[in-house]
């Protein structure tokens, strides 16, 4: 196998770039026009000294290219397949299929409708409507027969295939000729062993021999076809396990064993890898692991704090990459996380074709390529030049491979695990801005509170329900709960100003992904309310833990700050303090249901309990006041107000 070109992909660049797929070959970087988008496969050989590979275009266009920036085969190809270890390469135009030289020439025309990769000499290809029948590499027919299944020839000479005559799969020699009559309900290819998977009726697998003897009796709900390592994964009513080629277990049945192995390691649960010696030795302990990919390496957290930086210069668990052998190496310090397929849900990107790196993200946004050893083998980064900003890749000595053009659409990489502060901001703006987001909720507060005291024609029950001023949120418990309220607490919810400034939540399938994701986003929630809760107490003084504004919600814990009214509820200047006080209250809440968990931190302004009586004194002795507000408040004696549930 000759060396493979690296590719690198610019995720910093969010629009369309007119580069695409950087290929990194011998020292220098290389790109195509029309831009690369993605490569099939391995390059290889084309005899001639050079390399060719399947590729695509970011217009979708398919062609062959090789490794010196050029297209071999014009990207004017619906589909190109990759060599694999063969000499033709299956490529479809204009609706059909055939198959491509090494030199970039066809070798076979296009004429068939499907066509399936050359193994062993022989190919099968889709003549007409439900009907496969076998080539040679000269594309003629290699024999008579006529099949509506028709699977790849393996190493002894024998592919499945199943007869236009017959709802049974057999197994026929090169000559076409049937070894095992047809008399399966499936059947798996031998895949290079003595053994293949098949069974007699559906959901009833066991394994026969090259004369279609069972040498493990049909009892399993599946067989997967053997794998590199000579075993295939197997299902049945008490769990998953692997069978070797005699039809013994190497596991004990399980629920949750991946069916993907890698150099005989296979993951079970989010942080156990088996091997068929039993649980591979982890040099280091982690907390959630990936399946290892087709260069032995997966990535792993380990929940130890001290091995790496966030953004603030925090120090917090550490990524790494684990191989096979159970050696698990830290990433670079400077390595925050994985850098995310999808931000909001933590899908992490595959490898590029023949490339075996994975990228992360720094504290300082630059994308690591890290290598099977996580060392460094390419940074890249967005810098500012005098016409704006553009994307430059270095390699591990810090040589400047390339740049790009200057582009308006780069852009600083998400993180899931570790995101910036403002990821779990919800009704906030930067945290700078929290003391006007303070001043606000006092405003509407006393706005609302000195109408319920002054304007006898405001109906408190209508307005609470028309002119609600919080909005519909989801995972609000209290809001969830509203048709329940009695009148006093409808009255005290109106009155309070709430906003939720912070929220996390994530799914059952992000949840089941990663069993570690609670744990850390409750910590980020931690960390971001002490950060918040230290700006209020630097612009407003130390909080108390017990306040008594009207609608505070039992067995939750609060901070919270007191505030003198800005203008009296009325002319009696011998007003206690208490009654004439707004509180401004965090508080957290969180909660889990259906797989799914969320958290928030919540600011809340309200009238104390005294402040609110008040009010509302002031409000029964004006004329006109409404008849169900006198019965809500018809005298001035004190009254227990309720909290929320």
């Amino acid at each position: 196998m000759p060396k493979q070109p690296i590719l690198i992909e610019n995720h910093l660049e969010t629009g369309p770039s007119s580069y695409g797929l950087l290929m990194v070959h011998e020292g220098r970087v290389i790109t195509y026009s029309p831009p690369l988008a993605s490569v099939t496969g391995a390059f290889c050989e084309d005899g001639r000294g050079g390399l060719i590979a399947a590729a695509r275009t970011q217009g979708g266009g398919a062609g062959y290219i090789n490794a010196g920036g050029d297209w071999l085969v014009a990207p004017a190809l619906a589909d190109a397949r990759s060599f694999g270890a063969g000499t033709l390469a299956r490529y479809c135009e204009d609706g059909l299929w055939g198959y491509m030289g090494l030199d970039g020439t066809p070798a076979l025309a296009p004429r068939w409708r499907l066509a399936q990769d050359f193994q062993h000499g022989l190919a099968a290809v889709l003549t007409g409507q439900d009907t496969w029948r076998y080539i040679d590499q000269r594309g003629q027919f290699a024999f008579a027969g006529e099949f509506i299944n028709a699977t790849a020839f393996s190493a002894n000479g024998m592919a499945a295939a199943r007869p236009a005559s017959s709802e049974k799969f057999g197994y026929l020699n090169r000559h076409g000729a049937w070894v095992i009559e047809p008399c399966f309900a499936a059947a798996m290819p031998f895949a290079g062993h003595p053994v293949a998977p098949a069974a007699r009726e559906q959901d009833r697998f066991g394994l026969i021999d090259a004369a279609g003897a069972w040498l493990a009796q049909p009892v399993h709900r599946y067989i997967a076809p053997f794998n590199a390592d000579g075993l295939a994964w197997c299902t049945g009513a008490q769990g998953d396990t692997y069978l070797d080629t005699s039809g013994n277990q190497v596991f004990a049945l399980r629920t949750g064993l991946s069916r993907h192995m890698v150099n005989g390691v296979v993951r079970v649960g989010a942080d156990t890898y088996l091997t068929r010696h039993g649980v591979l030795a982890v040099t280091a302990g982690i907390g959630w692991g990936a399946e290892f990919n087709e260069h032995g390496m997966a990535l792993a957290l380990t929940l130890e704090d001290g091995h790496m930086l966030d953004r603030e210069g925090q120090e917090m668990p550490g990524w790494g990459i684990l191989r096979t052998d159970g050696r698990f190496t830290l990433a670079p310090p400077e390595s925050m996380e994985p850098f995310p397929l999808d931000p909001r849900r933590g899908r992490f990107l595959p490898p590029q074709a023949n490339t075996p790196l994975a990228v992360f993200v720094s504290h300082d946004d630059t994308l690591l390529m890290l290598d099977r050893d996580a060392r460094i083998a390419f940074r890249l980064c967005i810098e500012q030049g005098g016409d704006g900003q553009y994307s430059a890749l270095y390699d591990d000595q810090a040589r400047l491979l390339w740049t790009s053009p200057v582009s308006a659409t780069l852009k600083a990489p998400e993180c899931f695990f570790y995101p910036a502060a403002g990821f779990l901001y919800d009704e906030l703006d930067p945290a700078g801005h929290l003391a006007e987001v303070v001043r606000a909720m006092l405003f509407d507060t006393e706005q609302k509170l000195q109408r319920l005291a002054h304007d006898a024609q405001f109906g408190i029950d209508a307005c609470a329900r028309q002119d609600r001023a919080e909005p519909e949120r989801a995972h609000d418990d209290e809001q969830a709960d509203d048709e329940n309220d009695d009148a006093d607490l409808r009255i005290a919810k109106f009155i309070r100003t709430r906003r939720r400034i912070v929220h996390f939540y994530y799914d059952k399938e992000a949840g089941d992904r990663y069993g570690c994701l609670g744990w850390l986003r409750n910590e980020h929630l931690y960390e971001v309310r002490e950060d918040l809760q230290g700006k209020l107490y630097a612009q407003f003084g130390d909080g108390e833990s017990d306040p008594d504004f009207i609608g505070r919600t039992d067995n939750t814990f609060h901070t919270a700050w007191p505030f003198e009214l800005t203008a009296p509820l009325t002319d009696d200047a011998a007003v206690a303090p208490e009654a004439k006080r707004l509180w401004i209250a965090m508080s957290q809440s969180g909660g889990r249901g259906d797989g799914d968990e969320w958290g928030s931190l919540w600011l809340t302004c309200a009238p104390s309990i005294e402040t609110l009586e008040l009010a509302l004194r002031a409000r029964s002795r004006r004329p006109g006041a409404h008849g169900a507000d006198r019965e809500l408040r018809s005298t001035a004696s004190p009254r227990r107000w309720p909290r929320s549930p």
